[in-house]
């Protein structure tokens, strides 16, 4: 027995492109500012594990931290502590 054939479906609404990303803005940290590598220092406790901070300017990277790799990105300056707290 022979399958019968069906025609294509075709999408409702013409299908367009994706739209182009937002450009990454990264602003340069403001001179009054510690360094990156001062300012994880600072903020690493004993006992508490520093895991994302975010500092003007900054690439995205992997810092080598005291207790872990501490995730890096550009943005206003904050940290993320490995027990949910923030500064």
């Amino acid at each position: 027995m022979a399958k019968a054939k069906t025609a294509p479906v075709l999408p409702a609404q013409p299908v367009t492109a994706a739209p182009e990303p937002a450009p990454v803005v990264v602003t340069a940290p403001a001179p009054d500012l510690p360094t990156l590598a001062d300012f994880i220092k600072s903020r690493e406790r004993d006992g508490i594990v520093l895991v994302r901070v975010t500092y003007p300017g900054a690439e995205c990277h992997v810092f080598p931290g005291k207790f872990s790799g501490v995730t890096v990105t550009a943005g206003p300056l904050s940290c993320l502590y490995a027990d949910g707290s923030t500064e």
